[in-house]
């Protein structure tokens, strides 16, 4: 639906011609707080701020001036800390969604496309009481901005400035406007019904400028009497608006843009609003010579709160870069005024968290307040009424629950006009009181403690509360000790991220790595040709390690020292964790598998259980074999050893069967010699014998040598029934066991290695999920049916069911978006993990990118995450749930020296790392601050 917006004078006329009613004087309001910061000065304590009908009357400490009886008297709180509200010099707001197709439209009016009664909830939640608007920003020339109020008691009086400065813009996305076509003022001929279109000013730099002298040139020619006749749709304007102020605002980021803006300025003797310049290296040292051409300059915070960046890889011949902050303490120094601003419109809301960080350049909390609150207004040309707290100016302050730089200063209230415009519905979860201490990683603080206060009650007092712990000093003065940071997704140490096809360079992409194309039922298929599917599991990434690594460089002066790097795509897929050294030390390898469960989970949970049922069977496959070899290898020692009994025994009775045959032969012997010797003495002739003795030959006689044969049957060397056979079973000793015979050994499939770690839970699972059904279909899955260890990674919709997590036991991997804004409320996920006890770690997904992690995290503990449990995030918790406890992640004795030195505690806004060590190694040392 289309919106037409009301124009301010239209509203203006409306709300004159109304019938003014006689009311009841106007009430007088005594606002007192534990601290004021006027904006213009230093912190006031036990201050009064006095307003009527709007405006404020009196300010300053308690006693200073006196309360009127009748005034009515509205205590802020104990400690409420009262500031102006805040002006932003730069925005889109009221701008039409997309700009004119002209490269010139100075008669546009940003006022024009402002609604006042939209809601400006998000700036107001954030303090922003008075903004700038921009008429559009991707033409030369779009307009005049204006400046009005987000809120107020009606909406004519919202208009601080109704036309304001003349926008132009010098930047890239500026240039090379559409072609147009523009109508003939006469009939089209017959030859030549349509004319073509026509190119348009602005097609480069060089074209820009020099169009733009010849405008301005003409208009400042024309004069303004000449201008107000009318008769040129676009010198008229364009020279009313520079008899207005005489100044142009002038959005330029590189340094010759920059120089185009001041020499069309110093030509025509007009003064410059410079906006967003980037590139102020070359101009320093000389910046004072800007006086008188150069009013102020708004800089924008080139960053994001909560986001990543990549950062540029320096080049050695090349100086570093500067941060913005760096820039505001060079043009204050030259008494240039300067004003902050967010990158996007959509970051007013954290104006104040985002000018924290200008703290990090050496200027202190008043000079930071003034960038965002009078030194705008002045430069906008409204200092007269919004920009401090001080008789006579609009009675707009905001109410902060701390001063306006500490990390968990929170606005608690939003006044316009004397009127509340915007209020906290409910405070925020914890409330955090630390002492400045020492922070060893794994919970001991030395010195200090903290604690932590959460809907009226103590949740944790001591070292290890959730809450920021500082860490140790050491070695320099005035710093903090932490463990070296883990960042549990990066793009380092590989050359870049690994992608599905080779890079156009060849050098370092998936091109260089193994890779398979699997089937479930066949085994792993050899490379061909140069298109690639996936790195194979198989492959060993702590090999493809780059030394030297320039983004790994970067990225340590982070504080990162230890990450995880793998191919995130055509899962699953192994993971390297590695230390960020010159020479990348690979701590293991793989240190994980990587898994996606996202999509339509009807087709993907079978698919992933079909990967983990084939990995289990190779696993089990290799279990029961080692079980199966165990038990050959006792069974064939028992065989061994009943064999070599057998073997004793057999041998033994051999022997004695052989003497038992020796002895009877030698009886026998003996016997034969008896009988000749005996046949020998008988050669006399023999008696007949009597009719009493049987004759030989006859029955009795063969009776009787029967039974002489049977008194002494061993005599005759007889072994009776069951004499000595030789054979196995009849001597009384037990059969020999049959021999065992060895298990055969499962087929050997690089592909399926890696899995009999994941299932010996050596290594986890990461899980790349989102959604809550994708979260239980993982914890279904891994947890219950295959009983793995299970990080989750990314797990956006985790806060609808922390129970879920907690009672599964399984870690999180936060990031690389870690606070958003789920129906209407902020999603704080880590500190939301945090408080429900689950165990988190952070990913970047990023190379140089991951040395922004810890700002990142920032933003996370200002909304509520305890500082404590974010360096735990970032390294003892990671640590322990990939099992690299035992080297990194803590200081202690016996692991490695692997540390960040920070200038303050490592969550605050003023806070950068001074050194880096690995290894025992300084890694990074910055100069200035060596000890």
């Amino acid at each position: 639906m289309r919106r037409f917006p009301i124009p301010t004078a239209l509203l203006a006329l409306l709300f004159a011609v109304a019938p003014a009613s006689a009311g009841p004087p106007a009430e007088e309001v005594a606002y007192v707080a534990s601290r004021l910061w006027p904006g213009d000065g230093g912190p006031i304590e036990d201050a009064v701020i006095l307003v009527e009908d709007g405006r404020i009357v009196a300010s300053g400490a308690r006693g200073a001036f006196e309360i009127p009886e009748t005034a009515k008297v509205v205590d802020l709180g104990p400690s409420a800390v009262v500031i102006p509200g805040l002006v932003a010099a730069e925005t889109g707001l009221g701008a039409v969604s997309q700009d004119d197709e002209r490269a010139l439209t100075p008669a546009v009016r940003a006022i024009d496309g402002f609604d006042p009664f939209e809601e400006f909830d998000g700036p107001l939640s954030g303090g922003v009481t008075s903004a700038q608007l921009s008429p559009g920003r991707s033409r030369l020339m779009p307009g005049r901005g204006a400046v009005v109020k987000l809120g107020g008691p009606d909406p004519a009086s919202r208009t601080l400035d109704p036309e304001g400065d003349l926008r132009v813009l010098l930047s890239a996305e500026a240039l090379n406007p559409p072609r147009i076509y523009e109508p003939p003022p006469r009939l089209a001929s017959r030859d030549r019904p349509v004319d073509p279109t026509q190119p348009q000013l602005a097609s480069s730099l060089a074209g820009a400028v020099a169009g733009l002298r010849t405008l301005i040139g003409a208009a400042l020619a024309l004069g303004p009497e000449a201008a107000a006749e009318g008769t040129d749709p676009l010198l008229d304007p364009l020279a009313e608006a520079l008899d207005d102020s005489g100044r142009l605002r002038v959005t330029a980021r590189g340094a010759a843009e920059i120089r185009a803006a001041l020499a069309i300025a110093q030509e025509f003797n007009l003064r410059l609003v410079l906006v967003d310049p980037v590139e102020l290296r070359p101009f320093l040292g000389r910046l004072d010579t800007w006086k008188g051409v150069v009013d102020g300059v708004v800089l924008g915070s080139r960053s994001r709160p909560g986001q990543i960046v990549d950062l540029p890889v320096p080049d050695p011949d090349d100086p570093e870069p500067r941060e913005p902050w760096e820039d505001a303490a060079e043009l204050l120094e030259a008494g240039i005024p300067v004003a902050i601003v967010p990158s996007v419109d959509e970051d007013l809301n954290e104006l104040l968290f985002l000018a924290g960080a200008f703290t990090a350049g050496g200027l202190d909390e008043e000079q930071v307040l003034r960038m965002i609150t009078s030194a705008p207004a002045e430069l906008l040309g409204v200092g007269d009424r919004v920009g401090a707290i001080a008789p006579g100016k609009d009675a707009d302050f905001v109410v902060l629950s701390g001063d306006p730089f500490d990390l968990h200063s929170r606005v608690r209230e939003v006044y316009v006009s004397g009127s509340k415009a915007w209020s906290a519905e409910d405070e925020s979860g914890a409330v955090v009181i630390r002492a400045s201490a020492v922070q060893t990683g794994d919970g001991t603080t030395i010195p200090g403690a903290t604690i932590v206060v959460q809907g009226g009650k103590i949740r944790g007092v001591g070292a290890d509360a959730s809450a920021p712990v500082d860490a140790e000093v050491f070695a320099f003065e005035g710093a903090v000790v932490t463990p070296g940071l883990l960042d549990l997704a990066t793009d380092l140490g590989l050359g870049g991220p690994l992608s599905a096809q080779p890079s156009p360079s060849g050098s370092f992409s998936a091109s260089d790595f193994p890779v398979i194309l699997q089937d479930d039922d066949e085994e792993e298929d050899e490379p061909s040709g140069p298109t690639r599917t996936r790195v194979s599991l198989e492959t060993k990434l702590g090999d493809r390690l780059v030394a030297w690594d320039p983004a790994s460089a970067v990225a340590r002066r982070g504080g990162i020292t230890t990450v995880l790097a793998g191919p995130r795509e055509n899962l699953p897929a192994p993971v390297v964790a590695f230390k960020l050294g010159d020479e990348p030390t690979v701590l293991r390898d793989p240190a994980a598998i990587r898994f996606e469960l996202s999509g339509n989970l009807t087709t993907a949970v079978p698919g992933l259980e079909a990967t983990l049922r084939r990995a289990k069977a190779y696993h089990d496959s290799w279990e029961n074999y080692a079980k199966d070899l165990a038990e050959y290898e006792r069974k064939k020692k028992e065989y061994e050893e009943a064999k070599a009994r057998l073997e004793a025994k057999k041998k033994a009775e051999e022997e004695a069967r052989k003497k038992a045959e020796d002895a009877k032969k030698s009886d026998e012997e003996a016997k034969s010699d008896a009988e000749n010797k005996k046949e020998g003495e008988s050669d006399e002739p023999e008696d007949e014998p009597s009719g009493d003795q049987p004759k030989p030959g006859s029955e009795d006689d063969e009776d009787k040598d029967d039974e002489d044969d049977g008194e002494d049957p061993e005599e005759r060397g007889d072994a009776g029934d069951g004499g000595d056979q030789g054979g196995e079973g009849k001597s009384g000793e037990d059969p020999l066991p049959e021999e065992p015979k060895p298990p055969k050994e499962p087929n050997k499939s690089d592909a399926l290695e890696p899995y009999r770690d994941l299932f010996s839970s050596k290594i986890p699972a990461l899980v790349e999920v989102d959604r809550l059904d994708e979260i239980r279909a993982a914890l279904s899955l891994f947890r219950d049916d295959y009983e793995l260890d299970t990080v989750l990674v990314g797990a956006g919709d985790a806060f609808r069911d922390l129970d879920l997590l907690a009672e599964a036991e399984v870690a999180v991997v936060v990031g690389p978006i870690l606070v958003r804004e789920v129906d209407r409320e902020t999603v704080n996920l880590p500190q939301v993990l945090a408080t429900r006890g689950v165990l988190f770690g952070f990913q970047s997904r990023a190379g140089t990118g991951s040395a922004t992690l810890p700002r990142a995290i920032r933003y996370a503990v200002r909304l509520g995450l305890g500082a404590g449990d974010a360096l735990a995030g970032l390294s003892s918790v990671p640590a322990g749930f990939l099992g690299l406890g035992d080297r990194v992640g803590t200081i202690s004795p016996g692991k490695d020296a692997d540390l960040v030195v920070w200038s303050g505690p490592p969550f605050e806004p003023s806070s950068r790392v001074l050194a880096v060590m690995i290894d025992g190694t300084w890694a990074f040392l910055d100069q200035e601050d060596e000890p």
